[in-house]
């Protein structure tokens, strides 16, 4: 029985640099996005109230940082118990979310 909890054991390891191989598209494309709505959002609201225009460079680190603020919170989580379904919906909301609050800033301008 040991023999096969270490196999899962190494075979999870193993796998691992292709996980963050997989992962990598998927978080370019959150800082994108993520990015793009706060300029966005700010030329909206933040501009015409005289403060000067978000750059797309400044929001990128923004919202590395906050990724990394995220990550280093989820980090505390000790095991994941979460069905496929959890999982697909965690990672559309993670792709839909800068958008909703794009639509959400559009309507409030």
């Amino acid at each position: 029985m040991s023999n096969l909890k270490e196999a899962g054991a190494f075979a999870g390891i193993a796998t691992a640099p292709f996980a963050m191989i997989l992962a990598l598209p998927l978080f370019a494309y959150q800082v994108w996005a993520e990015a793009t709505v706060a300029v966005q959002i700010w030329s909206w609201h933040a501009v015409p109230a005289g403060l000067p225009a978000l750059t797309f460079g400044v929001a990128a680190c923004a919202s590395l940082l906050l990724s990394m603020v995220r990550v280093s919170y989820r980090l505390s989580v000790p095991e994941d118990s979460r069905t496929a379904f959890e999982k697909a919906l965690q990672y559309s909301i993670v792709l839909l979310s800068p958008w909703v609050f794009l639509l959400l800033g559009w309507w409030f301008r």
